[in-house]
């Protein structure tokens, strides 16, 4: 029996492309859904003040929270991209495969980031809004602008970043 499990430990072995292409999911994956959470954390929110009349006014300076959420997912899931990119070309096996490997990695890292980040934005920061507001009141709204363009920034930089590298590099240091 002994020597039946020690046959079938060396005969099976994962292919070092499917292995590395295996660990740059896994590293982008969790580094982003780091991103996303510490993107939920510092995400800014609106302040809905309750009027004397029953309405409700935005508070002065916080008008522009959605928008500058917005910008601290772009430019946290960006760095995270550079960062991915370099770490994969400096450490991975190089090649066109792996480039866009690595960009379709960090694509859905960025969509991970951002769901992960709603989330735990709403959850930390969103007040829920009671039945019968009295003036005065001031609610912390989450108003998330949609991702759009912004989900693309972080892989676009990763390619360009690992492209840039290939450029400058050895073209013997390529296994594709």
């Amino acid at each position: 029996m002994a020597s039946r499990s020690s046959e079938l430990s060396r005969t099976f072995k994962i292919p070092r492309p499917i292995g590395e292409a295996a660990q740059v999911l896994f590293i982008t994956l969790v580094s982003f859904l780091l991103l996303g959470v510490l993107w939920g954390v510092i995400h800014p929110t609106s302040e809905l003040v309750v009027a004397a009349g029953g309405g409700a006014d935005i508070a002065p300076g916080t008008e522009d929270a959605s928008f500058r959420g917005f910008t601290y997912y772009v430019a946290l899931t960006a760095l995270g991209g550079i960062a991915v990119a370099l770490w994969a070309f400096r450490t991975r096996m190089r090649g066109l495969l792996m480039m866009l490997w690595t960009t379709l990695a960090v694509l859905w890292g960025a969509v991970a980031a951002w769901a992960v980040g709603v989330s735990v934005a709403e959850r930390l920061h969103a007040d829920p809004l009671p039945e019968h507001p009295q003036a005065g009141d001031v609610f912390h709204i989450l108003d998330a602008a949609g991702p759009s363009v912004g989900m693309v920034v972080a892989p676009a930089l990763a390619l360009i970043v690992y492209w840039m590298a290939a450029t400058f590099a050895d073209p013997e240091d390529f296994e594709d």
